[in-house]
């Protein structure tokens, strides 16, 4: 079960425990600060991110990480998510944001 003493990142993904507390702190999320986060920005989050160079030790670790998640470090993730994205882009991709201001 355990590789080089940390967990298959795969038994992390896969576990019912983990799945439920995803859920709860992600309902918990949307309710009290960030109404518009998506799930699969919060798995990315979790997965690319938070765990992307260091795995939970353990499935109760996993949770207890998820757990403590506060809505800042997801807007700080989210938010340079956006800004790496738009490197990739040009001005005319937002010509929809301005819409109403060009008029």
């Amino acid at each position: 079960m355990f590789k080089g003493g940390i967990m298959n990142i795969e038994k992390i993904k896969n576990d019912k425990n983990v799945a439920f507390a995803i859920a709860l702190k992600y309902s918990q999320l949307r309710r009290y600060d960030l109404k518009n986060l998506e799930i699969s920005q919060f798995i990315n989050f979790l997965f690319k991110y938070k765990w992307c160079d260091k795995h939970p030790t353990s499935v109760a670790r996993a949770v207890a990480e998820i757990m403590n998640i506060d809505a800042g470090r997801i807007v700080a993730y989210l938010s340079n998510e956006a800004v790496i994205k738009s490197q990739y882009r040009n001005l005319g991709d937002f010509k929809d944001l301005f819409a109403g201001e060009l008029k």
